[in-house]
C-alpha cells in the first residue's frame, strides 16, 4: 500500500509541474478519493500492476477534463503507455518496487524533454539518480529510493517554476526599460518634425516678405536651408510597418548624429504575428549593438548596412556593421565577454527569436560583423486585427 500511495505522489507531481491544473479546491480530492478506492482494491485483491496502470488512466482523465493546457497530454499519454510496458517488462513483471522506480524516473525524463529542457545536467542528475535508486534498490531499500526520486523531482521542478516566474518578472522589466530607451528616440524624432510644422507658417511669411522685396537670392538661400533642415527631419524609412519604421528611423537619427553610414532596405507588411514589443527587442538591441560597434572605429570605416524582406513566410533580417578586426564575441552562447549590456542584449535577441521558432546566427568577418534571423510568420485573421485611424 506504501508503493502505491509514492507512486500516486510521484504521478500526481509529474502530472501537475506539466499540466496546470484549472481547478484544485473542488475536483483534486475527488481525485484524489477515487485513487486512494484503487488502492485499497490493489491491496485487498493483490493487483497492484493493474490498479496502477488504472491510477495513471485516472490521472490522464482527470487531466483531459481540468488542465488548462493540453498542447503535450497527446504525445505525454502515448509516451506514458510506452514507458508502462517497457518498465513492466524490465521489472520481470513482478517487482513493483523496480516498476516504480524506473517508470518515475523515466516518466520525469520525459517531462523534460516536452518542455525542451535540454540541458545536459539535468539528465545527468537524471541518470545518476537512477543509477543510485537501482543500487538502493539491490540492497532492499526500494522505499527509500523511491522517496528520493520523488523529492529530487519535486524541488527541481519547484527550483525551475521560481525561476521561470523572476525570469518573467525580469524580461518584462527589460522590455519595459527597452520600450521607454526607444519611446523617448521616437519621441525625440516626432518633436523635431512637429517643431518644423509649427514653424511652417512663419517660414511661409518669410518667403513672402523677401519676394516682395526683390530680394531672389535671399529667396533661394533661404529655401536651401529649409531643404537641409527638412530632409533632417524627413521620415527617411518607410517599411510599411509601424514599430519597424519608429525603430529604424529612430536609429538612423542616431547613427548619422555618429557619422555613421546608414544604408537601409526594408520592406514589412502592415500587421505581422511578431508581436510589437519582440520587434523592438530584436531590431532595437541589434541596431544598438552595431552603433555600438562602429563607435570603436574612425569615422570614415563606420557602416552599417540594414535589409529586411518576408522571404517564403518568414520575417528576415539582415544587419552588416562595421567591426574591429578581433571581435570578443562568444557565438555559442550570444554573450559578450566585456561587461555592460552588449551581451545581454544580444541574449534577450535570441530568446525571443526562439520563443517564436525562428533562427539566428552570427558571424564575425575581417572587420564586418553580420547578425541574420528568420523568424517564421503565422497568418493573421484580419477579423481580429485591431482598426487604425
Amino acid at each position: 500500500m506504501i508503493e502505491l500511495c509514492f507512486f500516486l505522489i510521484g504521478i500526481s507531481i509529474h502530472s501537475i509541474f506539466l499540466f496546470p491544473l484549472a481547478d484544485l479546491k473542488q475536483s483534486f480530492p475527488v481525485l484524489l478519493l477515487l485513487q486512494a478506492i484503487l488502492i485499497s482494491l490493489g491491496v485487498y485483491f493483490n493487483l497492484i500492476d493493474l490498479v496502477m496502470l488504472c491510477m495513471l488512466i485516472l490521472m490522464d482523465l482527470y487531466l483531459l477534463f481540468y488542465t488548462k493546457d493540453t498542447t503535450y497530454l497527446k504525445a505525454y499519454v502515448i509516451n506514458q503507455c510506452f514507458l508502462f510496458i517497457l518498465c513492466y517488462i524490465f521489472s520481470n513483471q513482478q517487482d513493483s518496487t523496480l516498476f516504480i522506480i524506473l517508470f518515475l524516473t523515466l516518466n520525469y525524463g520525459q517531462l523534460l524533454l516536452l518542455q525542451k529542457r535540454t540541458q545536459r545536467f539535468l539528465f545527468i542528475g537524471v541518470g545518476c539518480f537512477l543509477l543510485i535508486s537501482i543500487y538502493l534498490w539491490t540492497m532492499e531499500l526500494g522505499l527509500i529510493s523511491i522517496i528520493i526520486q520523488i523529492l529530487f523531482c519535486f524541488f527541481i521542478e519547484l527550483s525551475y517554476q521560481r525561476f521561470s516566474i523572476q525570469f518573467a518578472t525580469n524580461t518584462t522589466a527589460f522590455q519595459t526599460q527597452v520600450m521607454s530607451h526607444h519611446y523617448e528616440e521616437v519621441k525625440s524624432v516626432y518633436l523635431n518634425m512637429r517643431g518644423w510644422r509649427h514653424d511652417y507658417h512663419n517660414h511661409i511669411q518669410t518667403l513672402k516678405a523677401y519676394l516682395s522685396m526683390g530680394k531672389y537670392p535671399q529667396t533661394q538661400d533661404y529655401l536651401n536651408q529649409l531643404e537641409n533642415d527638412l530632409k533632417q527631419v524627413d521620415q527617411l524609412v518607410k517599411t510599411g510597418n509601424l514599430i519597424v519604421d519608429a525603430v529604424l528611423n529612430s536609429k538612423l537619427s542616431i547613427a548619422k548624429d555618429q557619422h555613421i553610414q546608414f544604408i537601409c532596405k526594408a520592406i514589412a507588411p502592415e500587421w505581422m504575428s511578431i508581436k510589437d514589443i519582440d520587434i523592438c527587442v530584436i531590431l532595437g538591441n541589434l541596431l544598438d549593438n552595431a552603433i555600438e560597434s562602429c563607435l570603436r572605429l574612425t569615422e570614415d570605416k563606420r557602416f552599417i548596412r540594414v535589409y529586411i524582406d518576408i522571404v517564403r513566410k518568414q520575417f528576415y533580417i539582415s544587419i552588416t556593421n562595421a567591426a574591429l578586426e578581433d571581435l570578443s564575441f562568444e557565438e555559442k552562447n550570444y554573450i559578450s565577454k566585456k561587461r555592460g549590456n552588449h551581451g545581454h542584449g544580444m541574449k534577450r535577441v535570441k530568446l525571443t527569436v526562439d520563443k517564436y521558432e525562428g533562427f539566428m546566427n552570427l558571424k564575425n568577418e575581417s572587420g564586418v560583423f553580420v547578425s541574420e534571423l528568420m523568424i517564421p510568420l503565422q497568418p493573421i485573421d484580419e477579423q481580429k486585427l485591431p482598426i487604425r485611424e
